[in-house]
């Protein structure tokens, strides 16, 4: 773990972010958390030399954060991206009448889809709704709980 000194942050206040969501590299579980709270970092710290992150992937991430202007670049290009994507959502979803709520920050919006499920409405017909949306159109709904 790698210590950065940034202003005092309550202690029920925690940053955490990683890159494998920033650039879409799913493979790449590399993150960052800062913490005040030394409980929270006592569990983390001790999760921490199993995961440990390979040399070869520090060095590729090196080599990506380093070049002049990429992470500047690819931040707006994807900012112009996912704009464009959550205009279409909001289309799709005013046209077929279904309620969202948009997000504040961050890549992830909320979608009311209980007028599909089948009653009694629970856990199991959530399931199977998104099952059916994934199968259908190779949209994976991630269901709230």
């Amino acid at each position: 773990a790698h210590t950065h000194r940034f202003s005092p942050l309550p202690s029920h206040v925690h940053v955490c972010w990683g890159l494998s969501k920033i650039f879409g590299v799913a493979g790449w579980r590399v993150g960052v958390l800062v913490t005040e709270n030394a409980t929270v970092m006592e569990a983390v710290c001790s999760l921490l030399h199993p995961l440990e992150v390979s040399t070869d992937t520090l060095h590729s991430i090196a080599g990506l954060l380093e070049t002049p202007g990429f992470s500047r670049q690819f931040l707006a290009d994807s900012q112009v991206a996912v704009s464009k994507s959550l205009q279409q959502v909001q289309e799709v979803c005013a046209a077929a009448g279904v309620p969202l709520i948009l997000p504040q920050a961050g890549l992830y919006l909320m979608i009311d889809l209980r007028r599909f499920l089948r009653p009694p409405a629970g856990f199991v017909e959530e399931d199977k709704l998104w099952h059916d949306i994934l199968a259908a159109t190779n949209v994976n709904l991630t269901p709230g709980r």
